[in-house]
């Protein structure tokens, strides 16, 4: 139903745009999020030649301004002058702190700190589901994000999880096989190096320890892929692998 009011129809004012312009931020969202792959252009007329950069899905992008084509389509103009698809299927406004969270699916990561589970993207008391410990190892389905734009991680049992980068981070898909508690104690189950670095290779090699060695693991560590390593009293790493220690009281 149309109301019978009046506006004004002054072009500085008002600019005609398309039917489906709903579908569209109109308004500046300042920061979002790619939602699907999709390129930037240097107009705002989208085509293949004046395709610039290809962002992928889950991309944090700086809008600064919002403007229209010549049939009043709107279109974003990032930080970089290049303009970008409004759409909301393509693009989601997120928080600010967007970039410290995983906005794209890790599968796979560790818990760094004691957490709870909820049944909601939005966090509260009544909705704890379950307590995660340190070392924990989650399985996520997806990343979704609540009515404001903060990141959530999805798990597998449908329950959802912070994706905050100080909470969680990517590992490998065999983590499980590895200590990711710290043991304190462990015992060599197989002759191997400790290393001077996380990143193992034969440069880095410091001392061989034999079968029935005793190491003090002073904490567990990370390589850049999220690979798992003990970091002994001494200052070295050492892998954690269940196969080549085990715990020792």
């Amino acid at each position: 139903m149309v109301i019978g009011n009046y506006y004004t129809g002054h072009r500085i004012n008002v600019l005609q745009t398309i039917g489906t312009a709903a579908k569209y931020y109109t308004v500046n969202p300042k920061i979002v999020v790619a939602l699907k792959d999709e390129w930037s252009h240097t107009s705002v007329n989208f085509t293949e030649k004046n395709k610039v950069k290809k962002y992928t899905a889950g991309s944090i992008l700086k809008v600064k301004a919002i403007k229209y084509t010549a049939n009043g389509s709107p279109r974003m103009q990032l930080e970089d002058g290049n303009y970008y698809t409004g759409h909301r299927i393509n693009v989601l406004q997120t928080i600010g702190t967007a970039a410290k969270y995983y906005t794209v699916n890790p599968k796979i990561v560790v818990a760094l700190k004691d957490e709870w589970s909820h049944t909601s993207v939005n966090f509260t008391e009544k909705n704890k589901v379950k307590k995660y410990t340190a070392g924990s190892i989650l399985k996520v389905k997806a990343i979704k994000y609540t009515a404001n734009g903060s990141p959530r991680m999805q798990l597998e049992d449908g329950n959802y999880y912070t994706g905050h980068r100080i909470n969680v981070l990517q590992t490998i898909g065999t983590a499980a096989k590895y200590y990711t508690v710290n043991p304190k104690k462990v015992k060599v189950l197989k002759e191997d190096w400790s290393h001077k670095s996380v990143d193992f290779t034969g440069k880095n090699r410091v001392e061989k320890y034999k079968v029935g060695s005793i190491l003090k693991v002073k904490r567990i560590v990370y390589t850049s892929n999220g690979s798992p390593r003990m970091e002994l009293s001494n200052g070295r790493f050492y892998t954690g692998h269940k196969t080549n220690v085990v715990k020792y009281n």
